[in-house]
């Protein structure tokens, strides 16, 4: 039975100069193997961040983990254009990587990219 109460979440959809985002491939957790933008982008990837603002909000039912979530997607530049992500918390992610919104993506962040697919936050 999934979770009666949905744990709240953030997701930061963290831009580069070139448009792409940061993706980290999960491990230790829920969604375990699968690619994710950072939650606390500071404590997970050492980088500082600007221009924070919300765009938007995923319900996600996770069936196969038992798990209910509700996700805040945020999205921000790099204070340092240059800046690439550190593994800080290694028992959690076992890299970065800047992607073009492709490959094996963490539910939540699929829903997020079915339910706001004109958002021009994630452009």
């Amino acid at each position: 039975m999934v979770q009666q109460h949905p744990r709240i979440g953030i997701t930061t959809l963290v831009y580069n100069a070139d448009g792409q985002i940061v993706f980290g491939k999960r491990k230790g957790s829920h969604g375990s193997s699968t690619w994710a933008p950072p939650g606390e982008v500071l404590e997970e990837t050492g980088s500082k961040t600007k221009g924070h603002r919300v765009v938007a909000v995923t319900n996600d039912i996770m069936q196969h983990e038992e798990r209910h979530c509700v996700t805040l997607y945020v999205a921000c530049h790099l204070e340092d254009p240059s800046a690439q992500p550190q593994v800080i918390e290694p028992e959690n992610c076992e890299g970065w990587i800047w992607i073009n919104l492709d490959g094996t993506l963490f539910l939540p962040v699929l829903n997020l990219l079915k339910s706001y697919p004109e958002n021009g936050a994630l452009k």
